[in-house]
């Protein structure tokens, strides 16, 4: 068939199983269970869902689960997923990023944190911090994120 019509109806059926599972998280979430919801999504489906007539209905969603995972996705998938949770939730952001392929997604984020290795150096010259290994970051965040956080609260 034709090209655009498979994207509208592609489109279409993403959008009927994003309404179709934010009932059933609702109803899940209204329960006494205290179940967790996690929900992943591939970068086709993802291609579509972060469509701007799609974009609140899949925010609402992935802000009603615990974990969101998007799996083989573009590197300006990962920006614009970062950039709908900083912008529509109005949440502060954290990127952690090892390559060339993270560098957007870590600009677009309050907070970047690139991790030198074999990918080269990109994500580190991007990022608002730069650690040698992921093992690092526990230090990074309860350590030093508190010591910035007093430093902050002293200047106000």
């Amino acid at each position: 068939g034709d090209q655009v019509e498979i994207a509208q109806f592609i489109k279409e059926t993403v959008k009927t199983e994003l309404q179709k599972y934010e009932k059933e998280a609702q109803t899940i979430l209204s329960g006494s269970s205290g179940q967790k919801l996690a929900f992943l999504i591939d970068g086709k489906c993802l291609m579509y869902a972060l469509d701007p007539s799609l974009r609140s209905m899949l925010l609402s969603f992935c802000l009603n689960c615990s974990s969101v995972v998007c799996c083989r996705v573009s590197p300006l998938q990962k920006a614009q997923v970062t950039r709908l949770i900083r912008k529509g939730a109005n949440k502060i952001t954290l990127s952690i990023g090892d390559g060339a392929n993270d560098v957007g997604m870590i600009q677009a984020a309050n907070i970047g944190v690139g991790i030198s290795g074999l990918e080269g150096m990109q994500a580190v010259m991007a990022s608002d911090f730069a650690i040698a290994q992921f093992r690092f970051l526990t230090d990074l965040l309860l350590v030093h994120g508190r010591w910035s956080y007093l430093r902050l609260c002293k200047v106000h």
